[in-house]
């Protein structure tokens, strides 16, 4: 079993790998705008 260190058991650390692996998958202008509501969901 992998060691799992105390970060990853976070909600937003959990949430921030799904947005990394969504985000990849768009074209470079729905990325940025992905980004964008991503970032201002953050604040």
């Amino acid at each position: 079993m992998a060691h799992i260190y105390a970060f990853e058991k976070l909600d937003a650390w959990k949430e921030s790998r799904f947005l990394a692996k969504r985000s990849s998958k768009t074209s470079p202008k729905d990325q940025a705008h992905f980004y964008q509501l991503a970032y201002s969901s953050l604040m």
